[in-house]
């Protein structure tokens, strides 16, 4: 090496290549259009587990805050159908926080509307629709969080535990699919306070098929194992999972009770 005099220095590029870097591109576009689905989908269903909880424990609450002031339900004079909805209606409200009543005004879409089952195909009964909730029998709330609430069937009698039947929409008649075991959940009015219906409820098919084959009575489900799997099922027995058919769901002790 001669003093003062300085080599030429060779340096190395290492940058991606236009292919190179359209290939990774590719890659990564290919794995997000996997996941990204299902992550929105567990997602949105986890929200809507949580936002019925929420309802369900508001309206419980506002129910055994009503029979604490009233009394039992069943001692507050009620001799008809329409007075039993329109006094149960009227108290409940007292301890809820509502934007609007409709009454009973026929065909007000602004408080109720059709329920559908779409998610179970023909309903098994080869029709699309299971209830039309616009008649005028059917009074109707509206929560400031946008849910509604809807009394359909009740018993007046005295004899069984049974009061009458409420549907929660969680997202209100606007938005959602407006179906049941997605949006629309079935509630009973007992003696006891208000339950979400499942297991106990019984329907045309059988233990635990009112939530697994119809999505009649999910919120039961929901509140025992905390997931919407039943949507991603066969609806009819076997209720296997369909991304894992080695599973069957169901409440009991044998039986899974998530698809994951």
């Amino acid at each position: 090496m001669v003093r003062g005099v300085s080599l030429p220095i060779t340096v190395h590029s290492h940058a991606f290549t236009l292919a190179e870097t359209l290939i990774v591109m590719g890659i990564i576009g290919i794995v997000a259009a996997l996941t990204i689905p299902n992550v929105n989908k567990n997602t949105g269903e986890a929200e809507k587990v949580a936002k019925f909880k929420k309802l369900y424990a508001e309206l419980s609450e506002a129910h055994d805050r009503a029979t604490a002031v009233y009394g039992p339900v069943k001692k507050w004079g009620i001799t008809t159908s329409t007075e039993l909805k329109k006094r149960y209606m009227s108290r409940l409200s007292e301890f809820l926080k509502i934007q609007k009543s409709c009454g009973f005004t026929a065909g007000d879409t602004n408080c109720r509307g059709i329920i559908y089952a779409d998610n179970y195909a023909t309903n098994l009964t080869g029709y699309r629709d299971w209830q039309n909730l616009m008649q005028s029998d059917a009074p109707s709330i509206i929560l400031n969080s946008g849910a509604s609430i809807y009394f359909t069937g009740n018993d007046v009698s005295l004899s069984t535990d049974g009061i009458g039947t409420l549907l929660l929409d969680i997202d209100g008649p606007k938005k959602g699919k407006n179906a049941f075991g997605i949006d629309v959940f079935l509630l009973q009015i007992t003696e006891n306070g208000i339950t979400p219906g499942g297991v106990g409820y019984s329907d045309l098919y059988g233990y635990g098929a009112g939530c697994l084959r119809s999505g009649k009575t999910c919120g039961q489900w929901i509140m025992d194992f905390g997931n919407m799997d039943y949507l991603n099922i066969n609806h009819d027995k076997p209720y296997a999972c369909k991304n894992n058919p080695s599973k069957e769901l169901g409440w009991e002790a044998d039986k899974a009770h998530s698809c994951k």
